[in-house]
C-alpha cells in the first residue's frame, strides 16, 4: 500500500508539445507520453527539436517501469526513440503510434525490441509492477487515441490524452471509467476557446465548394495524421470528377498505415507517383500535399521556392489550407501563403474559410468532462500557463478542487489532504538537431545563432614555445562579418595587431591558453568597433616542434 503518489511533468505544462508524465509511487515510477516540441523562433534552426529532460530520472534513483503512449502524434511519442538510448524499459501503445514510431525508428533498431503493441480494438490492461493502465477510446483527429485509467493501491487517476466531444454522440468518458476519480490530468489545448467542440461533418460542404469550383488544379494540405480528414478530400474529390494524387512522404506514410489497419479505405485511383500525377489534366487533379506547417522539406514549402519544377504554382491554382497554425509557425506559414499568392494561386485557410476543426474539446466540453469524471481534483494539462490557470479557474467555478503545476513541479497526493508541490526541479533544455540521435548542447545552439547573425572568425597562430616568436604570419578564416575587398584591410591589421602582441606584450613564460583567450578578445572587441556586429572568434596557437 501507497502512502502517497507523485506527478513530475517532464514536459508539455506550460508550453505546446514535448508532452511527457511521470506518476510515482515509492521509488517507481511510469512515464505517460514521451514526445517532442518544437522550437518556433530563430535562436533555432528549422529541423531542431526539443525532448524531454529524462536525466532528472536518474538525478532522483526513480526507478522507471516503462512509457505508456495516448497517440501517435509527434508531441506525444517523438521522444521515445531518445528515451529508449537512457532506458531500457517496455514502451506501450496500440497499433497505429506503433507503426508510425516503427517507420522513424529504422536508425535505432536496436530498440524496436522495446516496443509493446497493444491491439486498438481491445487493449489489454497494462501492469506495470503495481502500476495498472487500462486505455479508453477518446474522438481526436488522429486514430486510436486513447486516455488512460490509471490506478496504483488505492488511487486512481485518469489521464486524458488528446480528446474532444463529437456533437451528438455523448461523453467519451460516462460509462467507461471507474468512479472515485482521485486526479483527472485534463487536457487544456482548447481551454480559451470558448463553446463546444466542433464536427468534422461541419466542415465538408466549405471544402466540398472550393474543390468544385476551381478552375485548375485543386492543391490541399493539413496534418498528415488526420487521416480521417485527408480521407474526406481524396472522396469529395472524386465524386466531383477529380483524380487524387498524394505528394509527401509523412501523407503517405500515415495514409497506408491508417489503411492497412482498417481506419479508411484508400480507393485504388489514389496516385502516388509523380510522373503519373503530371498526365493528369490540371482540371482533373486534386493534390493532397505535405506542409501546411511550412516545415523545411515538406512538397507545400518546396512549391513555394519553386523548388518543385514539375509542380510548380502556376496562376489558377487553388490552395487550401485544412489546418491550423500550430503556435510558434505564423510567420514561416504567413510567409508561404504570401509567396503562394505571389504566384497566383488562390488560397483559402482557416483565417479566411472554416475548413478546419480541432481535435481538442473546447471550453464547455471541457468543463463537461470534469462533470461527467467528477474527479477529487483536477489538474490541466497541455498547454500555456494561461490555459492550464483558465481549466484550473472553470474547475473551481463548478465545484471542483484543481491544482496548477508546471514542468518540473513535483506534485504529491495524499488521502484527505489537499495536494502540494513538494519541489519544483530546474529541467534542461534537450535539444536534437537535424533528426540526429546525438544531442546538441544548448550553448552550440547558441553559438550557432550568433554565427548566423554576426559571421565568425578563427585566428590560427604557428608559434615555437622556446623562443615564444610567431613563425609565420597569423592565418585569418572568417565568413559573414564584411565583404572581401574589406575582410583584406580587416585581415592585415589583425596580423599587425597579433604580431605587435608578441612583440610587445607576450610575458616572459607565457600559459598559452591565456594568450589564446587576450587574442581572441582583442580581435573580437576590434571587430565589434568596426563593423558594430560581435562575431564568434576563435583563436587557436599551434606549437610548431
Amino acid at each position: 500500500m501507497f502512502d502517497q503518489i507523485e506527478i513530475l511533468p517532464l514536459g508539455g505544462l506550460k508550453e505546446i508539445g514535448k508532452n511527457c508524465m511521470l506518476i510515482k509511487a515509492g521509488n517507481d515510477a511510469i512515464m505517460i507520453d514521451c514526445g517532442m516540441g518544437f522550437p518556433g523562433n530563430d535562436d533555432f534552426m528549422e529541423d531542431d527539436f526539443f525532448i524531454p529532460d529524462f536525466d532528472i530520472i536518474e538525478e532522483l534513483g526513480i526507478n522507471l517501469l516503462g512509457c505508456v503512449i495516448t497517440h501517435g502524434h509527434e508531441d506525444h511519442i517523438g521522444g521515445v526513440p531518445y528515451l529508449l538510448q537512457e532506458f531500457d524499459v517496455p514502451v506501450y501503445m496500440t497499433n497505429f503510434p506503433a507503426l508510425v514510431l516503427a517507420e522513424r525508428i529504422d536508425r535505432f533498431a536496436v530498440y524496436k525490441k522495446n516496443i509493446r503493441t497493444l491491439n486498438y480494438k481491445h487493449p489489454e490492461t497494462i501492469k506495470l509492477g503495481d502500476f495498472t493502465i487500462d486505455m479508453i477510446d477518446v474522438p481526436h483527429s488522429i486514430p486510436e487515441a486513447k486516455a488512460l485509467v490509471i490506478k496504483i493501491g488505492d488511487y486512481t487517476i485518469l489521464h486524458t490524452g488528446d480528446f474532444k466531444y463529437e456533437p451528438g454522440k455523448g461523453s467519451p468518458f460516462t460509462g467507461k471509467i471507474p468512479e472515485n476519480i482521485d486526479i483527472l490530468l485534463s487536457d487544456s489545448t482548447n481551454i480559451e476557446r470558448q463553446g463546444h467542440s466542433e464536427s468534422e461533418e461541419s466542415i465538408l460542404g466549405n471544402i466540398a465548394d472550393i474543390i468544385e469550383n476551381a478552375t485548375g488544379r485543386v492543391i490541399a494540405t493539413g496534418f498528415s495524421s488526420n487521416t480521417t480528414r485527408i480521407g474526406n478530400i481524396i472522396n469529395i474529390s472524386l465524386l466531383k470528377g477529380r483524380t487524387v494524387g498524394l505528394l509527401g512522404r509523412s501523407v503517405n506514410t500515415y495514409m497506408q498505415i491508417a489503411s492497412e489497419l482498417g481506419h479508411i479505405k484508400l480507393p485504388a485511383s489514389v496516385l502516388t507517383d509523380q510522373t503519373k500525377i503530371n498526365r493528369v489534366p490540371e482540371n482533373k487533379i486534386t493534390l493532397i500535399v505535405t506542409g501546411s506547417q511550412a516545415e523545411p522539406r515538406s512538397v507545400m514549402k518546396r512549391m513555394s521556392l519553386d523548388m518543385m519544377k514539375s509542380v510548380s504554382i502556376r496562376y489558377g491554382d487553388t490552395i487550401f489550407f485544412s489546418s491550423k497554425n500550430i503556435p510558434g509557425n505564423e510567420l514561416s506559414i504567413g510567409r508561404m501563403i504570401d509567396k503562394l499568392i505571389e504566384k497566383g494561386a488562390d488560397v483559402y485557410y482557416e483565417n479566411t474559410d472554416k475548413i478546419h476543426v480541432s481535435g481538442h474539446a473546447f471550453q464547455d466540453d471541457i468543463v463537461q468532462a470534469f462533470k461527467d469524471v467528477h474527479p477529487r481534483y483536477v489538474v490541466p494539462v497541455h498547454g500555456h500557463r494561461r490555459f492550464l490557470d483558465l481549466s484550473a479557474r472553470l474547475a473551481e467555478k463548478n465545484g471542483f478542487s484543481s491544482v496548477v503545476i508546471s514542468d518540473g513541479d513535483m506534485l504529491c497526493f495524499k488521502k484527505g489532504r489537499r495536494p502540494f508541490i513538494s519541489h519544483t526541479f530546474e529541467l534542461s533544455t534537450k535539444v536534437v538537431s537535424n533528426g540526429e540521435s546525438d544531442l546538441i548542447d544548448f550553448e552550440n545552439i547558441k553559438e550557432r545563432k550568433r554565427i548566423a547573425k554576426a559571421g565568425f572568425m578563427t585566428v590560427m597562430m604557428t608559434v615555437d614555445f622556446f623562443s615564444n616568436e610567431l613563425l609565420a604570419a597569423p592565418r585569418i578564416i572568417s565568413a559573414g562579418i564584411a565583404n572581401a575587398a574589406k575582410m583584406k584591410q580587416i585581415e592585415r591589421e589583425i596580423k599587425d595587431m597579433i604580431e605587435d602582441y608578441f612583440h610587445d606584450e607576450l610575458a616572459d613564460e607565457p600559459i598559452w591558453k591565456d594568450v589564446e583567450e587576450d587574442i581572441r578578445i582583442m580581435v573580437r572587441h576590434y571587430l565589434t568597433e568596426l563593423t558594430d556586429k560581435k562575431p564568434v572568434v576563435h583563436a587557436i596557437i599551434v606549437n610548431l616542434d
